[in-house]
């Protein structure tokens, strides 16, 4: 399933004039020069033409900080952006000092990071040249090609020579030193000539910043990666080492979907499509062999169909195939082929039109789902729909609302489930089936914790008459056993009848694993054990990485076994019942494990062991198995008959800090850690030993 990260929307901001051009707004996040924000603005409105607005700076998140990675988040500083800016405009770019992590995991930075449709912020961080110069005093340590190497990457002259000459004379060989730099001085001359760079630190900076900073821009505006290798927006071309001497310029492409974009905005976002249709009637003979005006042509005469207006469909689609035939990789004109035939239900041609768009740039789909959020704003439910459905059946879908803030949770969905409310109550009397919206809200309606609300919408997507159709439907019958059974703890004949509907649907393997485990669930709730350990257990046949199935194993076990386990409190004794496994994070463990008592004088060796054992009397340590839920999969830790504990420290496994996981209900299991200390101390040392161990043991 694709998702999207999902921002705070301020529902109930008023914009005075809903058929003005929304500028690009750009602002600072922390302390960034002025005069970089000016250049940045001159570029954009020269490049696209764009009414881009400055905005005042706002302060780093703090929420945004990962401490891990000792980094920031682009995800939560886009959100702390769209907080401040979204009711200006859809499209907001942030600049920033911050480091940027990379939400993937894929790679140890960003230099930016952008939502398509949206927003985004770049970062200055590793641009700089001051920033980079303790990369730059390595390059002595290499050899001649790798100098080469990373020439051709970074071609900073002078602050390059000079930081390989501090090298050397304040780390190195002295006297020599001078001489060696003067060297190595001479060949960074003769690599910078030969690769033709000549411009300062300062403007190759602003010239890297430039080409980053307006590629963030185009992709809010749904413009892909160019394959006109005189673009700015060339893939190769966007890195670094790839632009310091390239020229670039707005290409024929470029400049045909900005057209594209700027009416879709301007026209049937912001304004009545209607208007734009008796404007081109008035001049279509003028522009019938243009391919920008025959696309957004036909998609006024779809949005106003879609809208309750006069159907038109058929010229519509005339319009969007001529526009196509003329330019192939018209990705607007593909989208609507595609809605096109998705009304009419041509699955086949659906699926043709749909692989054109996702083939041109698989990330146009999230500028409907954007405009959704915008129009939402705009109180414009009815088109906050169709953007919505439009981009869901594209392919993009729910957001993974776990990844906001937690303090601002009840602000960002108080604003919200009204929001969703509104816009059901807007297409209750559709013309077309928008079953993927449908879904959408019940789903968020489940995350903000409204599950009435959401049980009543996935009945009525049952209900509906598209609902055979519909992709997700083996998921709603999952959703609707789940909140039924744990979230209201009620109806569980109804739950197992719908978790079983969702097995039998459920034919692919990477589903079907999840659809057994709430049916487990259900049983178990039904306190039918038996039958919910054995569905429990075919699930992690199927996933068996899955923590939360072993967490549902390890409470069925215990409700079997009968085992509880006394909680004692000052005022009363409450009764407990476990219903996940016993778990540790491995960073925790190995902590304990590296624990060093040598510094301490009179300390000669040290060693240390973990055994485990279980609190209730009835299992002993051979029915005990452990194993570290790493991402590339279950690592088993050997259990001695003794119940030590076999745990090496590895470097990897400390970066990622997967759970140690137990098969025993969370709770139940005694992890002992037994440090043996050999040591000659006077008295006044031994004090000081006692002290360590008692801090550590906080």
């Amino acid at each position: 399933m694709i998702f999207c990260f999902n921002f705070a929307q301020v529902l109930s901001a008023e914009i005075s004039d809903k058929t003005q051009s929304f500028p690009l707004v750009i602002a600072a996040v922390g302390n960034v020069d002025d005069d970089i924000m000016q250049f940045l603005k001159a570029r954009a409105e020269k490049r696209f033409g764009l009414n881009v607005v400055i905005e005042d700076r706002i302060p780093v998140p703090d929420y945004a900080y990962n401490k891990v990675k000792k980094q920031y988040s682009p995800n939560f500083i886009i959100y702390a952006l769209k907080k401040e800016y979204g009711h200006i405009s859809n499209h907001v770019i942030g600049v920033t000092e911050m480091d940027l992590k990379d939400e993937n995991g894929k790679c140890k930075y960003v230099w930016s990071w952008v939502f398509y449709g949206d927003s985004g912020v770049v970062s200055l961080s590793r641009i700089r040249p001051r920033s980079m110069s303790y990369r730059y005093t390595l390059i002595v340590e290499r050899e001649i090609r790798i100098l080469n190497w990373i020439m051709g990457k970074i071609g900073l002259k002078k602050t390059l020579r000079e930081n390989i000459i501090r090298k050397y004379e304040t780390q190195r060989y002295s006297k020599e030193s001078k001489k060696n730099g003067l060297k190595i001085g001479k060949v960074i001359d003769k690599l910078m000539g030969l690769a033709g760079i000549k411009k300062t630190d300062d403007e190759i900076l602003k010239h890297r910043l430039e080409m980053i900073f307006l590629k963030k821009a185009a992709e809010s505006y749904g413009i892909g990666e160019s394959v006109e290798k005189d673009s700015f927006l060339y893939g190769k071309l966007t890195s670094p080492w790839g632009i310091d001497n390239a020229k670039f310029k707005l290409s024929k492409k470029e400049k045909f979907y900005l057209e594209i974009a700027h009416n879709y905005e301007n026209n049937f976002i912001y304004a009545d499509p209607s208007a734009y249709i008796q404007k081109f009637e008035k001049t279509k003979m003028e522009k019938a062999k243009n391919p920008a005006a025959l696309t957004n042509y036909g998609i006024a005469l779809v949005y106003n169909y879609l809208l309750g207006g006069e159907d038109n469909l058929e010229l519509a689609e005339k319009l969007l195939v001529k526009a196509v035939k003329k330019y192939n990789k018209n990705l607007w004109a593909w989208s609507y082929l595609a809605r096109i035939n998705h009304i009419k239900g041509n699955k086949n041609k659906f699926e043709y039109c749909k692989k054109q768009v996702t083939g041109v740039n698989d990330n146009y789909l999230y500028m409907h789902y954007r405009f959704g959020w915008r129009l939402l704003e705009l109180k414009e439910y009815k088109k906050a729909a169709e953007e919505f459905e439009q981009g869901f059946i594209l392919g993009a879908w729910c957001p993974d609302y776990a990844d906001i803030p937690e303090e601002e949770k009840k602000e960002y969905f108080g604003n919200i489930v009204p929001a969703i409310d509104k816009m059901l109550a807007a297409i209750s009397d559709r013309k077309t089936a928008y079953s993927d919206t449908v879904y959408f809200a019940a789903m968020t309606y489940y995350h903000a914790g409204e599950y009435e609300k959401s049980l009543k919408v996935f009945e009525e997507l049952i209900n509906s008459e598209s609902f055979a159709e519909f992709e997700y439907s083996a998921n709603v019958y999952n959703m609707l056993a789940y909140i039924l059974a744990d979230k209201l703890e009620r109806d569980y004949e109804t739950a197992l009848e719908a978790a079983d509907k969702a097995v039998r649907m459920g034919l692919e393997k990477s589903w079907e694993g999840y659809y057994r485990d709430t049916r487990a669930w259900v049983l178990y709730k039904m306190g039918k054990y038996s039958e919910a350990k054995e569905e429990i257990e075919r699930a992690i046949e199927l996933i068996p990485d899955c923590v939360t199935f072993h967490e549902h194993l390890g409470a069925i076990k215990a409700k079997m076994n009968g085992y509880k386990r006394e909680m004692r409190s000052t005022s009363a004794v409450m009764v407990e019942d476990e219903s996940a496994p016993a778990t540790i994070p491995y960073r925790t463990v190995c902590k304990i494990a590296k624990l060093d008592f040598s510094h301490i004088k009179g300390v000669t060796n040290q060693s240390l062991s973990f055994s485990v054992q279980s609190e209730n009397p009835e299992v002993s340590i051979q029915d005990i198995r452990m194993f570290i839920d790493a991402k590339s999969g279950h690592i088993p830790l050997d259990i001695s008959t003794s119940g030590v504990v076999s745990l090496q420290v590895i470097p990897k496994l400390l970066k990622e800090n997967p759970m140690v996981v137990a098969n025993q209900p969370k709770g139940s299991l005694i992890l002992r850690a037994s440090i043996s200390i050999k040591a000659t101390l006077p008295d006044e040392d031994l004090e000081e030993l006692k002290q360590f161990i008692e801090e550590k043991n906080k």
